[in-house]
Parts: structure tokens; C-alpha cells; sequence
């Protein structure tokens, strides 16, 4: 292996270890300090409470009752999919 190859590669270890470095300590300023704006992550609104209500309700009324209503059924539970995927009722126009 040449002599330049090597120094190469040593190079790019000391960038990798500068980066983790650097997004390790990063990651620590941010738990400890988190920005004003920030929402906790785990934060659930009421429009996807909705969409996980309709969709059991779905479920388990196709699963339950007869098939009289299962055009229905299906809509509830696309609705309930749509609602917890999105997240918001108003289109963005």
C-alpha cells in the first residue's frame, strides 16, 4: 500500500471521528436544551384520536355485525387510515 493511500485513509477516520464527535455533542445540547418551539414528540392531536376511534369503530362493526353495511364500514375505516395519517382536517389551499 502507498504511502499516500494510507494517509487517505487515516484521513478519513479522523473526519469520521470529528463528525460523530460533532453530532454526539450536538444531540447532548439538544436534550439539554431544547429549542422554545419544540413540541414533545410523542404529542397526539385530537384529529388523529379521531382517526384511531373511526378506524376500531370500523373494525370492529365489520368484523361484528352483518354485511348489509360493509361499503360503509369500509368508509369509516378509510377515513379513520386518512385521518391518522395526515393529521389535519383543512385541505392547504
Amino acid at each position: 500500500m502507498s504511502a499516500t493511500l494510507k494517509q487517505v485513509q487515516i484521513d478519513k477516520h479522523i473526519m469520521l471521528h470529528y463528525a460523530i464527535n460533532f453530532a454526539a455533542q450536538n444531540l447532548k445540547k439538544n436534550l439539554r436544551n431544547p429549542a422554545p418551539n419544540q413540541t414533545a414528540p410523542m404529542k397526539i392531536n385530537k384529529v388523529r384520536i379521531t382517526g384511531i376511534i373511526l378506524l376500531i369503530v370500523g373494525i370492529t362493526a365489520r368484523f361484528a355485525l352483518d354485511d348489509t353495511y360493509s361499503f360503509l364500514y369500509g368508509m369509516l375505516i378509510g377515513a379513520g387510515i386518512a385521518l391518522v395519517v395526515t393529521g389535519k382536517i383543512k385541505s392547504p389551499i
